[in-house]
């Protein structure tokens, strides 16, 4: 999933998407078993034998191995959370 929002210093967006003390990710991987992994520009992730984060914009890749329906749960999930930071997003940038 394409998060569709640069990171910017007051805007936390990975914060949002990780939740405190990681609760966001946590819950989902949680109820559905998801294997949730952030990617990409202000991911904080390094990768590749050179280490550097990507230069894709920022995503949440999903992964599940219980079955199509822990995968549909997985989405539904995760469209609401992004849906949610989106609204905030938008609330911020007023």
């Amino acid at each position: 999933f394409y998060i569709g929002i640069k990171p910017e210093p007051d805007f936390p967006v990975v914060a949002k998407i990780i939740g405190p003390r990681g609760e966001n990710m946590k819950t989902i991987a949680e109820r559905t078993g998801a294997l949730l992994r952030l990617r990409g520009r202000g991911s904080g992730f390094k990768e590749g034998p050179r280490r550097i984060e990507s230069s894709d914009p920022l995503m949440l890749c999903v992964s599940v191995s219980r079955g199509m329906a822990a995968y549909k749960e997985a989405v539904h999930l995760v469209q609401a959370l992004i849906e949610e930071i989106h609204d905030d997003y938008r609330a911020f940038c007023k």
